[in-house]
């Protein structure tokens, strides 16, 4: 099942159970981001490229080395290309992360595979103050500081009860968590990439997604259960 712009029935999703002590509560997320940790620093550390407000060619990179990219977030430079689009409000985007952070952590980290990351605001109207555009800056301010896997892990863990939504106050505070600085929680609180999300958006949606989670592996949708994605990515690195 995919999320698509146009919320659902009431009913048609089980909402996220927020942690115990609300949005601002840590200790419910230590053990999620210590996990994290594991997987991300055993996978090694990923440079991320992306065009900062949809345009510039002077992108920025984790170590602060420019790079060009044509859209999302860059992870990675092996031969075969996975594209993740995702949304902070997506149940099942949550859920692809849960079940495939680690082994494309692990390929990326082994130069197999490019992973692009595409986080969207497709799924606004689900709030009532665009939450999902917001996540998604956010996420971006935390690849400007090479945080972005665990943070957007974070932001797909502690996603928020349908119809409702973290404030950027607490968006920021979630970078406590990674470690991140005072200029991510400025970013942050200023939205700024706002604009650019918004770019990956529209052009993602002019190329066709519609929905998401949409996965991509080598340019080929991969259209099956979550479950069977290793299935797939395997038989794209044979």
């Amino acid at each position: 099942m995919q999320y698509s712009p146009t919320p659902p029935p009431a009913g048609m999703h089980t909402p996220m159970p927020m942690p115990s002590g609300g949005s601002s509560s840590k200790g419910p997320l230590i053990g999620v981001l210590s996990l994290l940790s594991v997987v991300v620093l055993g996978a090694g550390i990923f440079a991320v490229v992306f065009f900062a407000n949809g345009g510039d060619d002077d992108s920025v990179t984790a170590d602060g080395d420019p790079a060009i990219v044509e859209r999302g977030l860059v992870y990675g430079d092996g031969p075969v290309q996975v594209d993740v689009y995702l949304d902070y409000s997506c149940g099942h985007c949550r859920d692809f992360d849960a079940a495939n952070n680690a082994r494309l952590a692990t390929e990326a980290a082994a130069g197999t595979i490019t992973i692009v990351f595409h986080p969207m605001g497709m799924l606004d109207s689900y709030s009532s103050d665009n939450y999902s555009t917001r996540a998604a800056a956010a996420s971006a301010c935390a690849a400007a500081e090479g945080g972005f896997v665990e943070y957007s892990t974070m932001l797909l863990t502690t996603m928020p009860e349908m119809s409702s939504s973290h404030d950027n106050a607490t968006l920021a505070g979630f970078g406590d968590y990674s470690n991140l600085s005072e200029d991510f929680a400025d970013c942050v609180q200023q939205e700024t990439y706002r604009d650019w999300v918004a770019d990956v958006t529209g052009q993602a949606m002019a190329e066709g997604v519609v929905a998401v989670p949409y996965v991509l592996i080598d340019g080929v949708q991969f259209e099956g259960q979550i479950h069977e994605f290793d299935e797939e990515l395997d038989e794209a690195l044979a």
